[in-house]
C-alpha cells in the first residue's frame, strides 16, 4: 500500500508510534522529499514521519526484531 493508505490503517488501528527509530525509509525517498527534523520543537518524529509516510508511493511492514530500543529515563518521550 501507498504510505497515505499505511497511516490511515495505523491510526484506525490505534498505532500512531511516531519514534523515528521505528521506521526505516529508502534515503533517495528523503532526499528527494527534502525530510528533515525541524528543531526546537518536542517530538519532532511525528511530523517528520507523517511527512514521510505521505509521500511515500510504498510501503511495508517488517515484523523481524533487527535492533534492541534502549528507553533513557528521564527523557522527554518516557
Amino acid at each position: 500500500m501507498n504510505g497515505k493508505n499505511a497511516l490511515n490503517f495505523f491510526f484506525s488501528h490505534n498505532d500512531n508510534n511516531n519514534a523515528s527509530c521505528m521506521f526505516i525509509f529508502r534515503r533517495e525517498l528523503l532526499t528527494n522529499i527534502n525530510a528533515n527534523f525541524k528543531e526546537g520543537i518536542f517530538y519532532e518524529d511525528a511530523p517528520f514521519n507523517i511527512y514521510a509516510m505521505l509521500n511515500a508511493n510504498r510501503v511495508t511492514n517488517i515484523t523481524d526484531i533487527i535492533y534492541e530500543r534502549r528507553v533513557r529515563s528521564g527523557s522527554t518521550v518516557t
